[in-house]
């Protein structure tokens, strides 16, 4: 496994801001936490231009979104994470990456994406190249349109797809 930090801090730069939102609608749920043998992979930092940074409503949940992948942190939940992998000398399991085409795995990273003001309210979304996020009662949820991965979190579960 090749592993490589996701690094992500604020002055990656970028607009900063959940602009090319749409509205939709999502509804309240809760099941038992999906542990279908997720593994961890992790990705370059984001940066360059076009970065956006935001925050759930409750401000639970903030991700950082880019044309080349998203990364979602969570602050408090109710589930466990994966262990930990051998080779991850940092933090893990308090966030989702998902980048280029590749599955959505865990992040192993000293930092979070949980900065910032702006806050993508409920039945919005905000997109990125083929990347979006859609900011739900339920979760916030992310996929790649283009390789059809996605990922959900919440403070209940979360889910790798």
């Amino acid at each position: 496994m090749t592993v490589v930090a996701l690094l992500l801090a604020a002055a990656c730069g970028g607009s900063g801001s959940p602009s090319q939102a749409s509205s939709t609608s999502g509804s309240p749920g809760s099941s038992a936490p999906s542990t279908s043998g997720p593994t961890t992979t992790f990705a370059p930092a984001f940066v360059g231009h076009g970065n956006v940074f935001f925050l759930s409503p409750s401000k639970n949940i903030g991700c950082a979104l880019s044309e080349t992948g998203v990364r979602c942190d969570i602050w408090e939940r109710t589930w466990a994470p994966p262990p930990r992998p051998g080779s991850c000398d940092l933090d893990f399991g308090q966030g989702i990456t998902l980048v280029g085409t590749s599955p959505a795995t865990f992040a192993c990273a000293g930092d979070t994406a949980i900065v910032g003001d702006d806050v993508l309210q409920y039945g919005t979304v905000v997109t990125r190249g083929d990347f979006e996020c859609r900011s739900e009662t339920a979760a916030m949820r992310c996929r790649n349109a283009k390789s059809g991965h996605s990922f959900s979190l919440s403070r209940e579960k979360f889910t790798l797809g």
